[in-house]
C-alpha cells in the first residue's frame, strides 16, 4: 500500500476510535472507558516496540554474519510495522488527547 493509503486509513481509524471513545464517555462513566483505552494503548506501544526491536535484531544478526536478509522478508516486516501503527496508534493518540484535555481544561 502507498503512503497516502496508510495515511487515509490512519485518519479513518482515528476518527472511529475517537468517536467510539466519545460515545463510551457519554454512556458509561469516565473511568471504565479510560481504563479500557489505556490498556489497549499500552498493548499497542508494547507490540510496536516488540516488532521493531525484533526486526532490527534480525538485521543486526545478519550483518554480523556478513549476510543480507531477503528484501521480501524486510518488506513484509516493514508492512507489518506499518499495519500496527495504522491499527493501534489511534488508541494512543486518543488517550494522549484526553490527557491533554484533562490537564489543561478540566479543573
Amino acid at each position: 500500500m502507498g503512503r497516502i493509503k496508510y495515511l487515509i486509513l490512519l485518519i479513518f481509524n482515528l476518527a472511529i476510535v475517537a468517536g467510539v471513545y466519545n460515545y463510551l464517555l457519554n454512556t458509561l462513566h469516565f473511568f471504565p472507558a479510560m481504563a479500557i483505552y489505556q490498556i489497549i494503548a499500552i498493548i499497542a506501544i508494547c507490540t510496536y516496540l516488540l516488532l521493531f526491536f525484533h526486526h532490527n535484531n534480525e538485521i543486526g544478526k545478519a550483518k554480523m554474519r556478513g549476510e543480507d536478509l531477503p528484501e521480501e522478508l524486510l518488506q513484509r516486516r516493514r508492512n507489518r510495522l506499518k499495519a500496527v501503527v495504522v491499527l493501534l496508534s489511534p488508541f494512543v493518540f486518543t488517550v494522549l488527547a484526553d490527557y491533554i484535555y484533562l490537564l489543561f481544561f478540566v479543573k
